[in-house]
């Protein structure tokens, strides 16, 4: 079982920011990277917070992502525009498209950035909320990496592929769904990997498309609600 440990959330956003200036990210980036991170850990999302810091470290060691990103904001018509990131981190790419999303949203009423060229972006929540907060309905939706196999398959195909939506609700609170359309994110597989501990036997199949519990057999997740979640993923 893993220890648990009690650490100020400040304490996790300073070790996030030096971790990646230490890999050449500039002060300012490692900063908001650093917070979106611990705003997932503050929300109880562990796999989507300042855990994912050795992954995007050793991705940046690699020059699979650009610490020093140049963003390149094509606006295609009223209302509708392309960032192309320039493999920046994820936290950065997708911050960058919320703002400019809300812009022309309050410019025509509607907003829509695509992102092309990024990376991993966390939890989508953080980015949903960001539109909320200025009175706009945040919808993020994202690709992934190939970790889920089709309803009935055995070879992965997917991503898991996220959707969130951020709906605000004047002196109430926003209403905020973020889910991914596997039956869970694969970053909690791995987590129970890294721990050695088993998984419940509905999160992922074994090479030959059989249920698994012992998380290192774990090959691939399966679609959330098999047959839907298999369209809200391939949609």
């Amino acid at each position: 079982m893993r220890a648990s440990y009690i650490i100020p959330a400040e304490n996790l956003r300073t070790f996030g920011e030096v971790v990646f200036q230490k890999v050449g990210v500039p002060r300012k980036d490692a900063k908001i990277v650093a917070e979106i991170l611990v705003e997932a850990n503050l929300r109880g999302i562990d796999t989507h917070g300042i855990y994912l810091a050795d992954l995007y470290a050793r991705r940046l060691e690699k020059g699979l992502m650009n610490p020093n990103p140049g963003f390149h904001f094509e606006k295609k018509r009223a209302g509708i525009g392309i960032l192309d990131a320039d493999f920046s981190m994820g936290q950065l790419s997708t911050l960058e498209a919320a703002r400019r999303a809300v812009k022309l949203a309050k410019g025509v009423g509607i907003g829509i950035v695509a992102v092309k060229n990024s990376n991993h972006f966390g939890a989508a929540a953080y980015y949903a909320e960001y539109c909320a907060k200025r009175d706009c309905i945040g919808l993020i939706m994202s690709d992934g990496e190939c970790d889920v196999i089709p309803y009935g398959g055995r070879e992965k195909f997917l991503g898991t592929n996220p959707i969130c939506c951020c709906i605000p609700a004047g002196k109430y609170p926003w209403f905020c769904m973020d889910m991914a359309t596997s039956e869970v994110a694969f970053g909690k597989v791995r987590a129970a990997v890294e721990a050695g501990e088993p998984i419940p036997p509905n999160w992922a199949v074994d090479r030959d498309g059989k249920p698994v519990t012992d998380s290192a057999k774990a090959y691939a997740v399966v679609p959330m609600s098999g047959p839907k979640g298999y369209a809200l993923s391939l949609m």
